[in-house]
């Protein structure tokens, strides 16, 4: 989200600066020649700098995800193989270790899946994907737009410059709204990434309540069993 805020940042800053430039009335009272090449250009950078900054995320999210699944899908071919070993082994010491072991794996695969689902590093890769897709061919329609424009006329003039100006504002409110769209899936993904997070804490805190009250239960008899064995006179007898 912050990455995204900077964004938005920078864009306001960016009309900020040039505001008069995207003012029409700027763009009429300069040469129509002047005004219809500056305004292709400036939106096309525009586009450029919004694909840019999807593309360059893209490269983290890619290299998070690919790692989180590697490593799944490592320990989950380790707690599946183990427990088959174990029982090739007769030591049994060995079969109980490598029995363990193959838990620990399991689990640990279990925790990096969960980490991506609740940090959305693979859905956050596939939206990125999604949005630079959609903008990349969007400015291929707009310069197809544009183009055709130009083809259907001899030569532009002063005239040319209010149409030519709306294709650019509805190309830039286009790409806009894809990032709208974007950032309120990161939302969406965010809170339900909290919900998960907050589901297996709840979970493993139920977990952990109860193994402390095993614990502390199977302490409390052994104590108790200790202080009755320690205590002058007590016989502990054992019948089979």
């Amino acid at each position: 989200m912050l990455s995204n805020s900077t964004v938005w940042e920078n864009d306001m800053a960016n009309e900020e600066d040039g505001k008069e430039s995207w003012d029409l009335r700027e763009w009429l009272a300069k040469e129509p020649k002047e005004a219809i090449t500056g305004m292709y250009e400036k939106t096309l950078e525009f586009s450029e700098e919004k694909v840019s900054w999807y593309l360059d995320k893209i490269k983290g999210k890619r290299f998070v995800s690919q790692t989180s699944r590697v490593v799944s899908f490592i320990f989950l071919a380790s707690g599946t193989i183990l427990p088959l070993l174990a029982g090739l082994s007769d030591d049994p010491g060995q079969r109980l270790f490598m029995t363990q072991l193959g838990v620990v794996s399991l689990a640990v695969a279990g925790l990096a899946q969960v980490a991506d689902k609740a940090f959305g590093w693979s859905s956050g890769w596939m939206r990125f994907i999604k949005t630079v897709t959609e903008m990349e061919m969007r400015t291929s329609s707009f310069e197809s737009e544009w183009f055709e424009y130009e083809l259907n006329k001899p030569s532009l003039d002063a005239e040319d410059v209010l149409p030519l100006f709306n294709i650019t504002k509805e190309f830039r409110q286009d790409l806009e709204q894809m990032q709208l769209v974007e950032t309120n899936g990161w939302i969406t993904e965010y809170n339900a990434g909290i919900a998960v997070l907050e589901t297996a804490i709840n979970s493993q805190r139920e977990k952990a309540k109860k193994d402390l009250k095993l614990l502390r239960d199977d302490y409390n008899k052994k104590l108790k069993e200790s202080e009755d064995a320690l205590r002058r006179g007590a016989i502990n007898l054992s019948l089979t």
